[in-house]
């Protein structure tokens, strides 16, 4: 069993362990700005193939991406060899 009572951090491993809850607990400093697009992409469609290290095809698949207003919907559908989607 541990005993925490007894546990005794050194000066230098107090620090650390400060400096370590500061960075997770305190609010991120930079925030993500928004990018102005000037030019909306419209349909964009993809043939995807999946293969291994050794060449031998593992599937195959579509993506298919759209843009309506503010959204973009993506959808990807990937067959593999196997029979699964």
């Amino acid at each position: 069993m541990l005993d925490l009572a007894s546990m005794t951090l050194g000066p230098r491993a107090l620090l650390l362990v400060l400096i370590a809850l500061w960075a997770a607990l305190a609010p991120s400093a930079t925030r993500a700005a928004g990018v102005a697009v000037r030019f909306t992409e419209g349909l964009t469609r993809g043939f995807l193939l999946v293969r291994a290290p050794d060449g031998r095809l593992l599937g195959q698949g579509d993506l298919i991406q759209t843009a309506r207003g503010h959204r973009v919907e993506s959808q990807m559908i990937l067959r593999l060899a196997d029979g699964s989607i």
